[in-house]
Formats: structure tokens, sequence, C-alpha cells
């Protein structure tokens, strides 16, 4: 079965998508705000341990207040040295306000002046900054023992002015395997809760949807029920008819299977067209009910008045189904219906009735039901006829090619002749 036409596999595949893709938007979401808060509490530790140490050391002050980094004391190049035993710390750099290094365990690094650098900027107006690295490049060199290293900024305070900044590199391996760990089970919560929720809602619409189509079976049955009930009305007086509204039924079936496959009308007959018009099929004869029962019963030849009298029923059978379609306001079967009730009467050649259209006028419905009743018609005794064989029917009917029905239906007739004469032989009066 097509996927458009398929709604279980509709749902399975866009519901499988909306909620995969709501589930990675907060997996995605989770995981960067579980790690920055993770860092953010990591590295707050930092502006504290300056407060401290500028409280121990007082000469750390007078040192960043001087800004030279050819002064700074014995006791605040050891505090800022202090700072590569804390914790996983392995480098150090103290800027001053102008952005010149003023103390690094680095040597070579201190006294240049990097006054535009943007994270220091940050740090110095704003706040802590980190930034994480991954020592893969030329300047980083040394740092190339750590896979993932982080680079704090904390800004050296006195009251509420800031006076200096410290960098600090820190090894951040094991951080980031914590981290890691997190992420990996916020991504199976929203994995899991996901799978949940997809699951939940799919077994909430296959229960919908078996309820549905419960439903829509029953209303199809009743429709059917309604429809075979109306069409024997018509049926019902001549006690001949017997099974001929099954067989003209499976007749339109087959010949409309055939022209999908062999003729130029296969891209029109499309499955609910080919729905609509088995359903439609048994109301050909609807009109019936409008003649006279010495007319529709009579056994021999009928008169031009009589005649013309049983000819008004496909235009009586048009106008009643016209009615019901006219009152819904959808496309249904009962479109093809008002096209076969009145047209099935029509010749290819425009001898029909009741309009006298010819050719490709005459709707696709109509032409195909046309033969359908013709050949049920012949193959069937009747009050003023003995049945005919079906070497004869078929014989008939080759004779109308041209004339009487439309080419294409009667190649597809002799395609299925067989399973043709096998339905009128089961179904037999």
């Amino acid at each position: 079965m097509k996927f458009t036409r398929n709604i279980i596999f509709q749902f399975t595949f866009l519901t499988f998508f909306v909620v995969l893709g709501v589930s990675l938007f907060l997996g995605i979401v989770l995981t960067r705000r579980m790690t920055a808060d993770v860092i953010a509490r990591h590295i707050e530790i930092y502006p504290q341990l300056m407060t401290g140490l500028m409280k121990s050391q007082p000469a750390i002050e007078d040192f960043l207040r001087g800004a030279s980094p050819a002064s700074a004391p014995l006791e605040a190049g050891q505090a800022f040295a202090g700072l590569l035993n804390f914790g996983t710390v392995f480098r150090v750099k103290v800027w001053a306000m102008d952005g010149t290094i003023l103390w690094s365990d680095k040597s070579e690094l201190i006294g240049q002046a990097f006054p535009d650098n943007d994270d220091f900027l940050y740090a110095a107006r704003t706040g802590v900054h980190y930034e994480v690295e991954h020592p893969d490049k030329e300047e980083h060199i040394f740092e190339r023992q750590v896979n993932i290293a982080l680079e704090i900024y904390a800004p050296i305070r006195v009251g509420d002015r800031t006076i200096g900044v410290v960098e600090l590199y820190e090894d951040a391996d094991r951080l980031f395997w914590t981290i890691g760990r997190h992420n990996s089970l916020i991504w199976g919560v929203v994995t899991i809760a996901g799978l949940s929720l997809y699951l939940m809602l799919f077994l909430v619409f296959l229960g919908a949807h078996r309820r549905q189509k419960t439903a829509d079976d029953r209303l199809a049955r009743t429709q059917q029920a309604i429809i075979s009930t109306l069409a024997h009305q018509a049926e019902i007086r001549d006690v001949e008819t017997g099974h001929h509204l099954d067989r003209t039924s499976a007749y339109a079936s087959l010949l409309v299977e055939d022209l999908r496959r062999n003729s130029p009308y296969a891209a029109y007959l499309t499955k609910e067209y080919i729905v609509d018009l088995v359903k439609a099929a048994p109301l050909h004869d609807i009109g019936k009910v409008g003649v006279p029962d010495a007319i529709l019963c009579k056994p021999g030849k009928l008169t031009p008045e009589e005649f013309a009298l049983m000819r008004r029923h496909a235009e009586d059978g048009a106008r009643v189904l016209a009615l019901a379609r006219d009152q819904i306001a959808f496309r249904s079967f009962l479109d093809l219906a008002v096209e076969i009730a009145a047209h099935h009467h029509e010749r290819w050649d425009g001898l029909g009735y009741p309009h006298g259209l010819k050719g490709e006028a005459i709707p696709l419905a109509a032409r195909i039901m046309a033969l359908a009743d013709v050949y049920d018609a012949l193959r069937s005794q009747r009050c003023y006829k003995r049945a005919y064989s079906h070497e004869r029917s078929r014989a008939i009917l080759l004779e109308g090619r041209g004339s009487q029905f439309d080419p294409h239906i009667v190649d597809a007739f002799l395609a299925r002749e067989d399973e043709f004469k096998k339905i009128s032989d089961e179904l037999a009066d």
C-alpha cells in the first residue's frame, strides 16, 4: 500500500521524526545548559580565591597598582606561583588593567601587552570568563599534554574596583569526563522519554484508528445495504431479473480492471473511481420504479408509446440520484451513479437515448455499464426472449464495436470474456 494512502504509515513516520526532532532539540539544550552550569559552578571559586589571596598578601595589591612587571615583589611572585598547586592549574598569567602581562610562570610572556584581548577585556569589565580549549595549535604547544584545557579569566578586585585579571589554564579532562557522564544520563533519559512518548502516541492513535475503521466499515456496510435495497426496488417487480444487479456489477468490475491496465483510460481509472463505480453500478436502473408493471413485465414487443415511457427510466433515475447527490457537500459515488443512470443506454455512434450523446461525450462509467448491461440482457431469459449463449452474445457485442459500444471497452470484454462467462454461469437465474 502506498505511503500516501496508508494513514498508519504516515502517522508512524511523521510522528517518529517529530518526536526525534523534539528529543534531539531537548537533549542538546539540556546538555549544553548542564555543561555551562557545571563549568560556571566550577570556576566561581577563582574570584573568591583571588580575594582571599589579596587579603593574605597585601603586596599583591601594591604590585598590581604599580603595574610594573619588573617590580614584582617576592611575596607576590610566590603567591601567584602557589596557584600552580591549586587543583589542576598548570599555567598562570597576571594581567594589569592596561593589558600588560605582569607575571607568568612562563617568564618570556612577562611584559608583553595585549590590550585588545577580548577575554581579558570581558573579565576586566564584566566578571569571570572562560574558554574551552583543545590544545592543538602552535600557541598552545606547551599544553598538548592534556586533551581539554579550561582557560579561565578571573578579575582581581579590591572592594568594587577591579585592579587586575588572573588567567589560569586548568587541565579539564576529568571535569569533562564527569560532564560526559552527566550528558550520557541526560541523553538516556531523553531517549527513554521520547520513545515512551512515541509509543504512547502510537498506541493512542492506533486505538483511535481502529475504532474509526470499525465505524467506517459499519458505515460502508450500511451504505451498501441501502444501495442494494434501493437497487432491488426497481428489480423486485421483474421476477425474471434475479441476480442481474450482482452480475452487472461483477462485469463492470472486470471491465474497469482491464481498462486500467490496457487502455488510454488507465490514468483516469483511479482506485477511488473503481470503488465508486462498483458501488454505483447496481443503481443503473433505479428509474424503473416509475415504469408501470404492464410495460415492465410485458411479454411482447413494446409499442412506440410504451417504449417512450420505458426510456424515461434513465432520466428519472438520474433525477432521483441527483437529488441525493446535491444534498451532500463532498464528492461521492453518487456522481458516477447519476452518470450511469442517465447515460447507460447511450450509444457510441450517437443513436442512443436519452440525449443522443456520441463517443467520448458519453461518460466513461456509463459506457462501461452499457456493455455490462447488454451482455447480461443477452445472456438472460426475459419474458420477451430466451437466453443467448455466450458465443452468440459475444458475436453481438463484436458487431456493436464502434457503433453501439466503445471499441476499447469491447476489447476489455474480449480480454476477460472467460470470466464473464463464468460469472454468468455461476450466478444464473
